[in-house]
């Protein structure tokens, strides 16, 4: 009895090895591939929904949404009012109702000015 011949269903399990093989060095070489791009980058990659296809496209929406925000920044820290653009209007003695009298101190009640003083 000769061991050599081969089974009939050996050649298919070579294809599905060699298949395997061809598939598994794909995914090896993806994976080397996204092992050098910045989390963020990658982030977007995957979370994109296929609109951002590669590194370059990462990169490039990441430097565009920090442009946004500085702008966005600038825009709004321009619009604080300066110190002087909200000061309150003076008080009188005349407008101090006598239960604030007794806790405000004397040197500080003899300061506040007169409405009809001139």
């Amino acid at each position: 009895m000769s061991f050599d011949a081969e089974p009939p269903f050996d050649s298919e399990i070579r294809e599905a090895l060699e298949e395997y093989e061809a598939q598994s060095s794909g995914k090896q070489k993806v994976s080397t591939q996204l092992a050098h791009i910045s989390p963020m980058a990658l982030f977007l990659i995957r979370n994109s929904g296929g609109a951002i296809s590669n590194e370059k496209q990462a990169n490039f929406v990441l430097c565009l949404f920090a442009l946004v925000a500085i702008a966005c920044s600038v825009f709004l820290f321009s619009r604080i009012p300066k110190k002087s653009e909200y000061t309150l209007p003076p008080i009188y003695k005349e407008d101090v109702t006598p239960l604030n009298r007794e806790t405000i101190p004397p040197n500080v009640l003899n300061k506040l000015p007169y409405k009809n003083a001139r």
